[in-house]
């Protein structure tokens, strides 16, 4: 007979393997990795002229075939994106990849397969400085599908033009001191809280001490 004790033990890792069992069998997205390149020019805001080696190019993944717009601080550009829209990676424009100017190629991008139906580029008419007034492009969305050999090559074609133009300002990543700052606050605001509760229940017990006991009736049986 086993005792209580091995019995709860027993259903807690009967629990615990049907739990694993269950997650093994849970479907989960594939890691695909994405090559991507654009063998026609993209262009400058003229429409002619390739954009020049260096310029910035993000590959931009989507659940839905909607192209949502950047991100704005005020009336200022972000470079970032918004909705359900990732970044998956920024490069620059490089005519010695492909052979041509305004062209670019890349590699051994990794993304998970639920969460990226489509695609499109984001591309920038600057070298090096991201801040100040700067024309800007977008591709058409591309439908990417999940291959069953977990890679993928997708075309973005390119001839497509810097044809908007905005303010852009750069979102600086915290510091380390400035994280450093925000975990001590943190920190010290929950140590604050536990004090205050802390006291206020022993205020509570001091109270509670303090006030006049009701007396008890005095026994009036007989005793035997």
């Amino acid at each position: 007979m086993w005792t209580h004790f091995q019995q709860l033990n027993a259903k807690f890792w009967g629990a615990a393997l049907a739990a694993l069992l269950l997650s093994l069998t849970v479907s989960s997205g594939a890691v695909i990795n994405l090559s991507a390149y654009a063998y026609i020019a993209l262009l400058n805001s003229d429409g002619t002229a390739p954009l020049a080696d260096g310029s910035t190019v993000q590959i931009i993944g989507s659940y839905d075939d909607v192209i949502d717009p950047m991100s704005m601080i005020g009336s200022n550009y972000t470079f970032q994106t918004t909705g359900d829209d990732i970044i998956l990676a920024t490069i620059t424009i490089d005519s010695s990849q492909l052979g041509s100017n305004g062209t670019f190629y890349v590699g051994n991008i990794y993304y998970e397969s639920d969460d990226i139906k489509n695609m499109y580029v984001r591309f920038y008419d600057t070298i090096a400085v991201m801040t100040g007034m700067i024309y800007w492009g977008e591709s058409p969305m591309t439908n990417v599908e999940y291959d069953a050999h977990g890679s993928i090559v997708v075309d973005f074609v390119g001839g497509y033009s810097t044809t908007n133009t905005g303010n852009f300002v750069v979102i600086p990543e915290p510091s380390a001191f400035n994280l450093s700052v925000i975990c001590f606050g943190i920190l010290a605001a929950i140590r604050n809280t536990l004090r205050e509760d802390k006291r206020k229940k022993r205020k509570h017990i001091i109270q509670r001490l303090l006030e006049p006991q009701e007396s008890f009736p005095i026994n009036t049986y007989d005793r035997f």
